[in-house]
């Protein structure tokens, strides 16, 4: 638990005036994506799964695992960190990402 609430803190912190950073989108649009993400259930989250060599910077891909573990912490709170991890980790490997099932 107290790694995901470590990756929480992260991700609140990325959610601050960083507008004019590379990769984040503007304030508006970041808590747009985070009331969006809780409308999500478990298919949802798998639906709009992209891998991480997809995404056009190192940044998108810290910014959308923070949605991911906010969406976990929201949608199963009962879950361990052991939990999002493995969560996290099949939707690498059904979505065939590099280094992780795929090519």
């Amino acid at each position: 638990m107290m790694i995901l609430s470590a990756a929480l803190l992260v991700f609140a912190a990325a959610t601050a005036d960083v507008s004019d950073a590379p990769g984040i989108p503007p304030e508006a649009e970041r808590t747009r994506q985070m009331q969006d993400i809780l409308q999500l259930d478990d298919a949802g989250i798998d639906a709009q799964f992209q891998c991480p060599e997809t995404l056009p910077a190192p940044v998108d891909e810290i910014w959308k695992i923070g949605l991911f573990l906010y969406w976990a912490k929201n949608k199963h709170p009962d879950w361990t960190t052991d939990q999002a991890i493995e969560a996290r980790h099949r939707l690498f490997v059904r979505h065939q990402c590099v280094g992780l099932g795929g090519s």
